[in-house]
């Protein structure tokens, strides 16, 4: 005898795998700002865009290893839309970036030493569930000194493209 199993929507399939807790919410509590994001400092940035416009910013600084972990996780997108975080390492790297326990896509812009952006890449938000086996990483195609992020479309929106130039400070 053959079984023949219904089509489910995947919205119900993903709430049947995900278990009562997961489904109890559609959407993970959040916050305005994580003790992380509280100790990060601000610093003024600049970026002057590949036409010589200069975009003027304040970002908070993710300068430690802790920081870095922590960046937008389980950040609110209307206080992701206010933010901009500087990931500030201490020598070239290649890391690659994650979303999972974020709330809003993001746009991020890899800076090498020189301060120049050598690569932008849109995130989304990581859906935790037993389908995905695999959480989808990000990763600049070239080695980075400093990582940008702000809320998804903002770096279109100002101009912010390959080629830019960082500047930090006054």
């Amino acid at each position: 005898m053959k079984t023949v199993l219904p089509v489910l929507p995947l919205s119900l399939v993903l709430a049947l795998f995900a278990g009562p807790a997961a489904s109890a919410s559609a959407t993970p509590d959040c916050v305005s700002a994580t003790p992380a994001v509280e100790q990060m400092t601000e610093e003024t940035l600049s970026i002057v865009r590949t036409d010589g416009e200069i975009i003027e910013f304040t970002a908070r600084i993710a300068d430690s290893g802790w920081k870095r972990a922590a960046g937008f996780q389980h950040i609110c997108p209307d206080a992701v839309a206010r933010t901009i975080i500087l990931f500030r390492f201490e020598k070239d790297t290649q890391s690659p970036f994650h979303m999972r326990n974020c709330h809003a896509p993001l746009d991020i812009a890899f800076i090498d030493s020189d301060g120049r952006v050598v690569d932008i890449q849109r995130m989304e938000p990581y859906v935790d569930s037993p389908l995905f086996v695999r959480q989808p990483t990000y990763q600049s195609r070239a080695p980075f000194r400093y990582a940008i992020e702000m809320a998804a479309g903002r770096m279109s929106e100002v101009g912010i493209e390959i080629g830019a130039k960082l500047e930090i400070g006054p």
